[in-house]
């Protein structure tokens, strides 16, 4: 199945590559190569950087190398290649730290744990309960969670609101997908008295009510 998928990942790429000659034959044969080395199918040699023991200031190897899945290539929008089993990997080390105003260094031999894979996988990014919630604004959102193409999505009933907002009040709200909103078009600067109301996309007078509160009136 995987091989299917590469040869027609390929053949899509070939067929592009006629049609607008963005690459040459030795690029076009570079990228196959890249393709075919990057999905994610097994671990590979990744280099890993160490971390350092507590109250320690480097160690020695800095890096190493070990089996792993990250950043390889997924055929699936938004998905991320990740270790699906694997095991911890110690590694023996120095570890030096600086005393008494930089003059003496102390060292230990020390372990350091990394996490080595020995399957790959394409998994969503994307957690579910993201969905309804607009970073930028903070509010709730009408959104529904596609998880074959792993992303929020506005729901239907959203977009036809907007439209039938739309049809009723020309020119006057437009749809916004990222928001899943109908924003009104512009926004006027209300004068003295009057007040700017979204849901009118126009501005209505205030009033007080016997409360001392104010209302608006439209």
């Amino acid at each position: 199945m995987v091989g299917y998928v590469v040869c027609l990942v390929l053949l899509c790429v070939g067929s592009l590559t006629e049609g607008n000659k963005c690459w040459n034959r030795r690029e076009l044969i570079e990228r196959r190569d890249l393709m075919n080395h990057a999905t994610c199918v097994e671990p590979r040699d990744t280099l890993v950087a160490l971390e350092v023991p507590p109250g320690y200031d480097w160690v020695y190897p800095s890096v190493v190398v070990v089996k792993q899945c990250h950043g390889h290539m997924c055929k699936q929008p938004n998905h991320q290649c990740v270790g699906l089993q694997g095991n911890k990997k110690k590694i023996k080390v120095q570890a030096y730290k600086i005393n008494n105003g930089n003059t003496n260094v102390d060292m230990l031999c020390d372990y350091v744990t990394v996490q080595e894979h020995t399957a790959c996988g394409c998994r969503c990014d994307k957690d579910p309960k993201e969905c309804g919630h607009n970073e930028l604004t903070g509010k709730h959102v009408l959104q529904v969670f596609n998880k074959k193409m792993c992303r929020c999505e506005c729901k239907p009933k959203a977009k036809e609101m907007c439209q039938e907002r739309m049809r009723r009040v020309p020119n006057t709200v437009m749809w916004d997908q990222t928001r899943c909103s109908c924003p009104c078009n512009n926004q006027g600067e209300c004068g003295s008295g009057t007040v700017w109301v979204p849901s009118m996309c126009k501005c209505l007078p205030m009033m007080e009510t016997d409360e001392g509160a104010p209302m608006v009136m439209g």
